[in-house]
């Protein structure tokens, strides 16, 4: 679980959002390879209006490829509940760490 706040100026209004995301994760190893699947459901609270605003659904996994890098794909949705426009999208990122 985790809880943040969002401090926006929004045309000139001062617009604050908590947001709350609940993720579920199991890492596991198939041979030399970690993988890290995982899920979130978040919820965006708008402050101004009262209201939830926006509501992201993700599903994606994390692959540890070596020490120094980390691959990712994930599919995500956006619902945003006052334009009713809906988001729909797959990413990809490369991480690399030095340690």
């Amino acid at each position: 679980d985790r809880n943040r706040g969002d401090f926006r100026i929004v045309d000139g209004d001062y617009r604050p959002r908590y947001r709350n995301r609940i993720k579920g994760e199991r890492p596991f190893t198939i041979g030399r390879v970690d993988l890290n699947p995982y899920s979130y459901f978040e919820v965006f609270y708008d402050c101004h209006s009262k209201r939830i605003d926006r509501l992201r659904y993700s599903a994606g996994m994390e692959w540890t490829l070596t020490r120094h890098v980390t691959l990712e794909g994930y599919y995500m949705r956006q619902h945003n509940r006052i334009s009713g426009d809906n988001v729909n999208g797959i990413g990809a990122v490369v991480q690399w760490y030095f340690r």
